[in-house]
C-alpha cells in the first residue's frame, strides 16, 4: 500500500446521500479543489479506504447501489478495495439521514489484498492519520519564481532559496528550446549519462527542508518556473 498525499484534506471528507453518487464528484463536492479525478488518477491510484463515521452505506464498481442493492459498510467500519478503478466507484447511504464518509485514496501494490492490510483513519482539520503514517495537508506558505537555466548544460539550483521546513517543489517548463535535465546532486555536466531527462512539462517534488533539485538545459536561457508550498 503506497500512500499518495491528498490534493486537499476536505475533500477526503465527503457526504454521501440517497442518490447512488460517483466517489470522485462526491470529493469534488467535499472539496473547493474540484479536481479529484484527475489529481488521484495522475498518481495512479487503484486503492481506497472507505470509513462511514454515522450510518451505514452501500458501494459498487461499475455499477449503480441502491439503499438495498451493493457491497455494505457498516457504520464505523473501515475497509480496504484493492486494485479497482476509483473513477468508477458509486456510493450510497443505506438509511434515512445522509452519511459523512472518510474516502482515502491509494496505490495498492501487485498481490495485494486486504487480509493483509491492517489500518486505522484519523481525519483532522489538517492532516489524515493512517495507522502510525500522518500525511499532512499542504497548509503552509508558497512561493513562486523563475530561473533561466544558464549557461547551457549547467546545473542550476530549483528553487533559489529552499524552505526551512519540508515542502512541496512543482517545476514547468516555460522556454525549453533545448533538452532540460534534473537531478538531486550537481556534479559532472549534464548529459545522456548524468542527470534525469524531463520528459513533460511539469514535475513535482516532495522535499525535506533545506533540500533542492538542479536542472540544466542543452540550450542557454531556457527557463524553469516553480512554486513551492510548505507542508
Amino acid at each position: 500500500m503506497i500512500s499518495i498525499q491528498p490534493q486537499n484534506v476536505t475533500d477526503t471528507k465527503v457526504t454521501v446521500t440517497s442518490t447512488a453518487t460517483l466517489m470522485y464528484t462526491l470529493m469534488d463536492t467535499a472539496s473547493s479543489t474540484k479536481n479529484a479525478r484527475q489529481y488521484y488518477s495522475d498518481r495512479f491510484a487503484n486503492a481506497l479506504i472507505i470509513n462511514p463515521e454515522d450510518g451505514d452505506i452501500r458501494y459498487l464498481v461499475k455499477g449503480t447501489p441502491t439503499a438495498s442493492v451493493g457491497i455494505l459498510i457498516s457504520s464505523g467500519s473501515k475497509e480496504y478495495i484493492p486494485g479497482v478503478e476509483l473513477d468508477e466507484i458509486k456510493l450510497i447511504r443505506v438509511g434515512s439521514s445522509d452519511v459523512a464518509v472518510t474516502v482515502v485514496p491509494y496505490r495498492s501494490e501487485p498481490g495485494e489484498s486486504p487480509a493483509n492490510v491492517a489500518y486505522d483513519v484519523t481525519l483532522e482539520a489538517s492532516s489524515i492519520t493512517i495507522g502510525d503514517v500522518q500525511i499532512q495537508g499542504l497548509g503552509g506558505a508558497s512561493t513562486n519564481g523563475t530561473d533561466a537555466l544558464t549557461p547551457a548544460d549547467t546545473w542550476v539550483q530549483v528553487p533559489t532559496s529552499a524552505p526551512a521546513s519540508d515542502y512541496v517543489l512543482v517545476v514547468s517548463k516555460e522556454n525549453s528550446a533545448g533538452t532540460i535535465r534534473w537531478s538531486f546532486e550537481n556534479g559532472g555536466t549534464p548529459s545522456a549519462t548524468n542527470g534525469n531527462k524531463l520528459t513533460g512539462d511539469d514535475a513535482s517534488f516532495n522535499l525535506q527542508a533545506s533540500q533542492v533539485v538542479y536542472f540544466a538545459s542543452s540550450t542557454d536561457g531556457d527557463d524553469m518556473n516553480w512554486t513551492t508550498k510548505i507542508l
